[in-house]
């Protein structure tokens, strides 16, 4: 019995329908007999036990009926147990037949948290999905807008085309990024050349954090171009490149009088916007190269 009982708990699982619950539920109470004193002992236990058997399908035949759980799986392992305690149950042995009852409930709680944890993972699995969708749609999005931003920058335009006259406050504040939207600094400050008449160099907060120890870069007006709507100023150097730009000390403004100074500093931008602009020049050529081959 015991070798016939670890076979039918490994049985492969099959569906349980409330109607084959119910139709068992019929079947178990016809047999089931209210235990009298003309009784003997066997016919009491065969009459105990149909009445535990009884009480087992009505309650899984209401459980279902509620709708708590959908059909629970039973199987030909379920049947092959409910015979085995009728088996019990005619030849009078009671503590049999409820050994059992009380396998047929330990496998039906076990396929029911079985069942239970197939429908959350299920959900699971369904949210994560939602989830990973919005991820890729939110991505998206954020790619196209960068993209965007990307292209709205790379069409920037020289401030000498500016129209009209300029306030000194629709410059001060502005932030600087390239055209990879990488984030520079911010003008500061404006430089005046008296002698010539004209704005010298625009001073650019870099680095630091939250004012602290900065450096004031000075950026000539000319290598400055401005976004259509005004909100940033577009300089056309990476980021790391800024290492080794000229700074000065926004006290120490008597040094800027030395020729040597101004030379120095618009020496180190031509050559940092030329190296720009070759690298450009160079990936273009091989794009157009690779375009010719294919």
């Amino acid at each position: 019995m015991k070798n016939w009982l670890l076979a039918s708990t490994a049985a492969v699982v099959l569906g349980f329908a409330p109607a084959m619950v119910a139709a068992q539920t019929n079947e178990t109470a016809a047999e089931a007999t209210t235990p009298t004193e003309e009784m003997s002992e066997a016919q009491i236990a065969t009459a105990e036990c149909m009445e535990a058997l009884q009480e087992f399908d009505q309650e899984i035949s209401e459980e279902q009926a509620s709708g708590e759980v959908g059909t629970v799986l039973a199987g030909s392992d379920f049947r092959q147990l409910r015979e085995a305690a009728r088996v019990f149950a005619n030849n009078g042995n009671l503590d049999g037949c409820l050994m059992i009852i009380d396998e047929m409930r330990d496998l039906y709680a076990e396929r029911r948290e079985a069942m239970e944890e197939a429908a959350a993972a299920r959900e699971e699995a369904r949210e994560e999905a939602r989830e990973d969708a919005a991820a890729a749609t939110e991505d998206a999005a954020e790619t196209e807008e960068d993209m965007a931003e990307t292209e709205r920058l790379s069409q920037a335009m020289p401030l000498d085309h500016l129209a009209g006259l300029v306030r000194a406050d629709q410059i001060i504040g502005v932030e600087v990024r390239n055209t990879n939207d990488e984030y520079l600094g911010e003008i500061d400050s404006i430089v005046l050349d008296p002698a010539e008449n004209q704005v010298a160099y625009l001073l650019m907060a870099h680095g630091g954090f939250i004012g602290i120890g900065e450096d004031w870069i000075p950026v000539p007006w000319s290598d400055l171009r401005v976004t259509a709507e005004g909100d940033v100023f577009v300089l056309d150097i990476p980021e790391e490149a800024l290492e080794t730009a000229p700074t000065i000390d926004v006290g120490a403004f008597n040094t800027t009088s030395d020729v040597t100074w101004d030379e120095e500093v618009d020496q180190w931008w031509d050559e940092a916007v030329a190296t720009v602009e070759s690298g450009v020049e160079e990936v273009e050529q091989q794009v157009d190269e690779a375009t010719t081959t294919q």
